[in-house]
């Protein structure tokens, strides 16, 4: 009789075991979505203060506004605050007559049809734009090839990694930044006959900016024109990370230039990491007349 017992329990304890819910697989964790970058307006304070430095640099006005598409994208770091001031500049600009500026981080804008309605292409401070994906290689060095203007700030080189061809039509390749933001560093004038230097005159100084050091094979003297470079006479702009600098055999870092490709007018500078460059009148109005020189407007 106890073995029928024990056999009813250790049945009913089976029966009992079995109709347990199995325990779930644990969810695999989900990927992170990355959150696309909303350009924000800037303080009306710091907007009439670009205004008011506009109007202070007595630019000339074109009879007829050249058009310029200004893209933002970012697919990888947003240099936030710079691509906000860096729009109201533009925004501005087409305001006073200087420009007919439109603003866009769309790669549909992008296209051989649509880049046709302008003179000018600015990549301000866009970041790992796929190329790939939106045939950017055969377009934009058509685009400036076929003779329009080509503006690339900052963190516009931080694209096209891969690309041989659009890294050369620029001149750079981003490879880190052993001047950071909050340095002060001496650059020296290396074309002070060139007007796109006149605001900063021809001896050497001193500002506060993010000075990116380029992949060396993109970086040809002989294939563009410097404007600006890094000053290693000063001791604080020599020893800025030493171990991160790249090019410690000749310590040539060119900081801004201009070159032609084709029939096309490129112009890139790696000032303008932050809202800084837009409040300040030499880097702006740096910015601005290189805009006029892509444009042809000046020589």
């Amino acid at each position: 009789m106890m073995k029928s017992l024990l056999s009813v329990a250790l049945v009913v304890a089976m029966t009992a075991g079995a109709q347990q819910p199995a325990t779930p697989a644990p969810a695999k964790p989900q990927p992170k979505v990355k959150k696309e970058f909303a350009p924000q307006p800037i303080p009306a304070a710091d907007r009439a203060k670009i205004a008011e430095l506009i109007d202070g640099l007595k630019l000339a006005k074109p009879a007829t506004p050249k058009k310029i598409l200004v893209f933002w994208r970012c697919e990888g770091f947003a240099h936030g605050k710079s691509i906000e001031y860096g729009n109201a500049m533009y925004e501005i600009a087409s305001e006073k007559g200087y420009f007919k500026a439109d603003l866009s981080n769309n790669y549909a804008d992008l296209s051989a049809e649509n880049l046709a309605k302008y003179d000018i292409l600015v990549l301000n401070n866009t970041t790992g734009l796929k190329y790939k994906e939106h045939d950017l290689e055969k377009v934009l060095a058509a685009f400036v090839r076929g003779g329009k203007g080509y503006v690339v700030l900052h963190g516009g080189a931080d694209n096209f990694k891969g690309s041989d061809t659009l890294c050369a039509i620029t001149g750079t390749l981003f490879a880190g930044h052993p001047w950071g933001s909050n340095g002060s560093w001496q650059f020296k004038v290396d074309d002070p006959n060139s007007p796109l230097t006149a605001p900063f005159g021809k001896a050497p100084f001193k500002m506060s900016d993010e000075i990116y050091q380029g992949e060396k094979q993109f970086c040809d003297r002989s294939k563009m024109n410097v404007l600006v470079s890094l000053d290693f006479s000063d001791p604080t702009t020599a020893n800025s990370n030493v171990k991160s600098q790249n090019n410690k055999e000749t310590n040539d870092y060119p900081v801004s230039w201009t070159r032609t490709e084709g029939k096309g007018r490129v112009f890139y500078t790696s000032f303008a990491h932050d809202q800084r460059a837009y409040l300040e009148p030499q880097r702006l109005a740096h910015i601005l007349l290189a805009n006029q020189w892509a444009a042809g407007e000046i020589k």
